[in-house]
C-alpha cells in the first residue's frame, strides 16, 4: 500500500510504502504513537494488486471467516490521547472482494475463474464508539457501514476523515478529487477531545494473520 500523508493539503505530501508480511497482522511500520491533532485527516492511498490476491489455505476451518473479515486501512483514536481504538475509533477498513472467491461452510476452496471484479477492492467505515463493536450483528449498518464503491487496485484514491464531536462523514475520492461516496456514522459526546487520539495505521485483520505478503 503506497500512502501520500497529506499534512495541510495535496500540494504537502510525503509518500511511505506499507506492507504486512505473512503471518503477521501489523504493517512494517506501525505508526502508532503519533498524535492527531486535527478534525481533518486526508491520505492519498493505492493498493497494490496483491491485496486482491491474498488467499487462504482450502484446509482453513476458518477460511470463510478470515476471508470476509475486515483489513485496517487507517484512522485515528477518538475522545483522548489515553483512549484505545476499542473504545472510540473511526477507521476505514478494506478486504478483497468476496464475489471472486469460492466457499464451502467454513472453508473458502478457491477463486472464481475470470472473475470480472477481480483487481476490485471493498471498502467500509469502521467505528468503535463507547466500547460498541462494530463487527457484532447488532452494529452492522450503524457502526459499520459498506461503501457501494469499489476500488481498483494500483491506482491512486483519496481518503478523508472529518471528525465532529457528534459524527464522522468518511468520504471517498477520485484522484481528481471529484467525491466518489460518503458515509457518516455518529458517535457519542466526550467533550472537546473528540478529535484527538492515537492515529491508526494499516493492520491485517482481525480474525487471522496475512496469508501472503499485502502491501
Amino acid at each position: 500500500i503506497s500512502i501520500f500523508y497529506i499534512v495541510n493539503s495535496v500540494d504537502a505530501q510525503n509518500e511511505t510504502l506499507l506492507s504486512v508480511k505473512p503471518g503477521s497482522f501489523y504493517s512494517t511500520l506501525l505508526g502508532l504513537g503519533l498524535l492527531n491533532t486535527k478534525p481533518e485527516l486526508i491520505q492519498r492511498i493505492k493498493l497494490s494488486s496483491n491485496c486482491a490476491e491474498y488467499l487462504f489455505s482450502p484446509e482453513d476451518p476458518k477460511g470463510k471467516l478470515c476471508s470476509s473479515s475486515w483489513n485496517k486501512l487507517f484512522g485515528t483514536v477518538r475522545c483522548g490521547i489515553f483512549n484505545s481504538n476499542h473504545k472510540d475509533s473511526d477507521r476505514f477498513v478494506w478486504r478483497r472482494i468476496q464475489s471472486c472467491l469460492k466457499f464451502d461452510s467454513s472453508y473458502v476452496i478457491g477463486e472464481v475463474e475470470n472473475c470480472s471484479d477481480k483487481d476490485l477492492i471493498e471498502l467500509a467505515a469502521y467505528t468503535y464508539d463507547n466500547g460498541e463493536i462494530p463487527y457484532e450483528s447488532q452494529n452492522q449498518g450503524r457502526l459499520l457501514k459498506i461503501f457501494n464503491t469499489k476500488i481498483k487496485v494500483e491506482t491512486w484514491y483519496v481518503f478523508k476523515l472529518l471528525i465532529k464531536p457528534l459524527h464522522t462523514e468518511y468520504q471517498i475520492l477520485d484522484d481528481n478529487l471529484n467525491l466518489l461516496e460518503s458515509i457518516t456514522i455518529d458517535h457519542r459526546d466526550c467533550g472537546s477531545s473528540y478529535y484527538t487520539g492515537l492515529l491508526q495505521n494499516l493492520y491485517f485483520g482481525g480474525q487471522c494473520p496475512a496469508p501472503q505478503e499485502v502491501s
